[in-house]
């Protein structure tokens, strides 16, 4: 966060420019493509040959913050009231009635198509209950909402007094959330002429129509969502899925993840509440990330020149918060030396897993290459880096785990609950020894608030 930022109001951070060259091919030499989405990379860096002596390490103060709620309104409908306003409502209304009939071949004489009739905020908030109702009360097909077959037990839904199955489709297919007006312009090009010709195009342009149609409700989500509540000093951030099975060239499928198919955004969160978010341009990366900044600190010129542009999430989503001191929690993802070197600068501390190409101490990584083969289950070894800044561990799971922190000392431990672990593995004998014969649930969580590693 550079110190410019104190100048500027709480809401200014939450608009983001997008330059031409966060849209460009991300992969370098520092850094290495994901399977699923090559404009997503993973740090590439040499393991440390240099290294500090133990109790070296210097920790990076966090003073313990919880997160606040305030003016909170009295009843829900106003908190529904208050992230989409009647005037919003309102315009919603004008944008779908507006909007063209669909295209696509010809309707047959009884199409639902056919019986469309102008709607109105009232029936949109309407139809914006009903989804959460569905939201909360699953079916296996939209359909079966409005079922009247008493031989399935089907359970009977009120709001299907208040809105015909038909109608419903209707809004859904049809309901427009953002002004036809300007997205209607061609796709930026590819290729070298491409690149050259979104230097001559207005900013806006550069994100696609998909992200542009809801960006304008998104902005208001979060400055709505800064006025009822205040983020606390630790945060996590990662990438999130948003579900989408229809044809868009923007989707990304990732196969482990648990909605596997859908819109790609990176999020920071905290305790279950989406604080900030970015939209992800698949095949080109991250959206909107803030220019990377030099900074002083006497002599010394601390740059985020070689951080990669996944890494560069972490960095823009914490200059869209207020200026304070925050603790993130990362996965190996992001994790890296130079990453956590560059967040302490900038007054954040960082705590999280890594891979053994982050630039971690060659110690660890030769222990990571054998495996943790000849290291006791439990044992911890903890290497600072040469200037103090970030402690490196590797600790002995059922398999060697290594992690980064600017945060924590060697030992701090936080006791956590967790079922007695079944089998007669060699580590599940000697955490059976540790726990104890009545111990049911019990697990050491180290470094806080995540749960990454439980024994």
């Amino acid at each position: 966060m550079g110190s410019s930022d104190s100048e500027d109001s709480e809401h200014s951070h939450i608009t983001v420019v997008i330059t031409p060259e966060d849209l460009y091919a991300a992969c370098t030499t520092a850094c290495t493509p994901e399977r699923c989405d090559n404009a997503t990379v993973r740090p590439l860096e040499p393991p440390l040959v240099e290294r500090g002596q133990p109790g070296q390490f210097i920790p990076f103060e966090v003073a313990k913050r919880d997160p606040v709620i305030r003016d909170l309104p009295a009843a829900p409908i106003d908190l529904l009231f208050r992230y989409i306003p009647q005037e919003m409502a309102d315009s919603w209304a004008q944008w779908t009635n507006e909007a063209p009939r669909s295209r696509e071949g010809p309707r047959q004489r009884h199409s639902r198509e056919n019986q469309w009739r102008p709607t109105s905020a009232e029936e949109i908030y309407l139809f914006l209950g009903i989804l959460i109702y569905m939201g909360i009360h699953h079916e296996t097909n939209m359909k079966r909402y409005w079922s009247h077959s008493f031989d399935q037990e089907d359970p009977i839904y009120l709001f299907t007094r208040h809105m015909p199955r038909d109608r419903f489709l209707l809004l859904f297919r049809r309901l427009r959330i953002f002004s036809p007006a300007g997205l209607d312009r061609p796709a930026a090009l590819s290729g070298s002429y491409g690149r050259r010709h979104r230097r001559t195009q207005p900013q806006e342009d550069l994100m696609p129509s998909v992200y542009r149609q809801v960006d304008r409700w998104s902005k208001h989500i979060q400055e709505t969502g800064d006025s009822m509540y205040v983020s606390g000093g630790d945060l996590t951030v990662d990438e999130a899925m948003v579900r989408f099975t229809g044809r868009s060239l923007e989707t990304t499928t990732i196969p482990q993840k648990p909605t596997p198919t859908g819109y790609k955004v990176w999020v920071l969160g905290q305790s279950g509440y989406f604080v900030r978010w970015l939209w992800h341009v698949h095949g080109r990366g991250p959206c909107g990330l803030v220019p990377q900044q030099c900074s002083r600190q006497g002599n010394e010129e601390v740059a985020e020149e070689h951080l990669t542009p996944t890494q560069r999430v972490v960095t823009t989503l914490l200059t869209l918060l207020p200026l304070a001191v925050y603790h993130v929690f990362l996965d190996n993802l992001f994790a890296s030396v130079k990453l956590f070197k560059a967040l302490r600068s900038s007054q954040v501390g960082a705590t999280g897993t890594c891979r053994k190409d982050s630039g971690v101490d060659e110690l660890l990584v030769a222990e990571k290459d054998r495996e943790g083969k000849g290291i006791p289950w439990g044992q911890m070894h903890c290497i600072p880096t040469k200037d103090g800044k970030v402690n490196q561990f590797s600790w002995k799971d059922n398999a060697l785990v290594l992690f980064l922190t600017t945060v924590f000392r060697e030992g701090h431990q936080v006791i956590r609950s967790r079922r007695r672990p079944a089998g007669s593995s060699p580590p599940t004998e000697l955490r059976g020894r540790y726990l104890g014969p009545r111990c049911e649930r019990i697990s050491v969580c180290r470094w806080g608030s995540t749960n990454i590693t439980t024994i």
